[in-house]
């Protein structure tokens, strides 16, 4: 029984570590991906990821923005993009701490 509740708890840890590595960290893809500016939606999202937040913006644009806050709750980072249509205009607001 012993054993048997040991591999469990090591099946947990390795699920926990490999979602860690799994997901997608919207301030590394940002600061990979270089100027946004002209991007496609499918260009950035493949590389960050869905955004966590989508709002309408004056004159039919649309506002985009993705937040992380790490595990231990000390790093946080918080982007928004103006996209008009399909395409990126740029960063309206980025925050790291």
């Amino acid at each position: 029984m012993d054993d048997l509740i040991l591999y469990g708890l090591c099946g947990v840890v390795v699920l926990a570590v490999m979602g860690a590595f799994l997901t997608k960290s919207p301030k590394a893809a940002f600061a990979k991906m270089g100027p946004v500016a002209g991007k496609t939606k499918a260009e950035i999202f493949a590389k960050a990821g869905p955004p966590n937040s989508v709002s309408a913006a004056p004159d039919g644009k649309t506002v985009y923005q993705w937040f992380e806050i790490s595990h231990l709750g000390n790093d946080a980072y918080h982007i928004a993009l103006i996209f008009n249509g399909d395409i990126c205009e740029g960063i309206t607001h980025e925050f790291r701490s």
